[in-house]
Parts: C-alpha cells; structure tokens; sequence
C-alpha cells in the first residue's frame, strides 16, 4: 500500500507540506525553545558534576577558562559563572531563535552537551575504579590542570 502511495505520488504533497510547516519560522521558534529548555537542564547536571568531584576528590579540567575560574577555590564563583554564561547564551539564542542560524547553534550546543553528559557517565565508572590513586596525585600534583576545590 505504501509503496503505491509513493508510487501514485500522493504521499510526496504530504511530505513537503510537513517539512514545508516544520522549516517555518514559528516551528522553528518552538524548536529552539525546546532545545534551549534541554541545554538549560544538561548545563545544569555538568555544573553539578563538576561541582560534586571538585569539592571531593578533584577532577581534571581541560577548559582553561574554567581552570582558571576554578583556581580561586570557591564553588560559588564557578557556579555564578556557570550559571551567567548559560543565561546570557540562551538570551541570546532566544532573542535569534527564528534565525536558521540560531537553530543551528542551538542543536551544536544540545549535541555537545549530550556528549558531555555521557562523557560524565565514563568518568563515574572510570572514578570508582580509581578514586583511591586519584586522592594521592591530587596530594602530590603539581599539574595545574587538576583541580580541587575544598570547602
């Protein structure tokens, strides 16, 4: 049935009709949105991540701007700026969010931050095999990307 549908070419109109509503600007908006939403909250499990092996057992952190901003030992001001960039990116998307652009931006930024997400997944797994050895180097590191915040 399907592939007469196809073949009669009455399944083609729909087709672009819904890919013809789906690239309008008005979906594009509540796409953004969406995406901005899922950003919000995988920015949000990274900062508690980070926060939570920070302030324990230490963690290496590959961002030099985050290395720096974490070098000052205050978890408040890592989450301030956390929390600030995140704002004033999805200000930023949303105020362009009927922009192809936008979209764009948006779905490379979701995507990183999937990507994240699962690279904390590993590093649980990989930290509870090793947290013992990571307690020592950070004792004795003078690596200045390994980080640890204490309280």
């Amino acid at each position: 049935m399907f592939a007469s549908m196809l073949h009669a070419g009455s399944l083609a109109p729909a087709m672009d009709d819904f890919f013809g509503r789906a690239a309008s600007p008005d979906i594009r908006g509540k796409r953004v949105a969406i995406l901005l939403a899922a950003i919000t909250l995988l920015s949000l499990g990274d900062l508690y991540m980070t926060l939570t092996y920070a302030m324990s057992v230490g963690m290496y952190e590959s961002n030099p701007l985050a290395r720096f901003i974490m070098s000052f030992g205050s978890p408040a001001l890592v989450a301030s700026w956390k929390l600030g960039s995140m704002l004033l990116a999805c200000t930023i998307f949303y105020w362009a969010r009927r922009s192809r652009y936008a979209e764009l931006g948006v779905w490379g930024c979701t995507l990183l931050l999937a990507w994240l997400t699962c690279h904390w997944g590993a590093y649980m797994e990989q930290v509870d095999a090793f947290t013992q050895d990571i307690a020592l180097v950070s004792s004795h590191a003078a690596d200045a990307t390994w980080v640890n915040m204490q309280n």
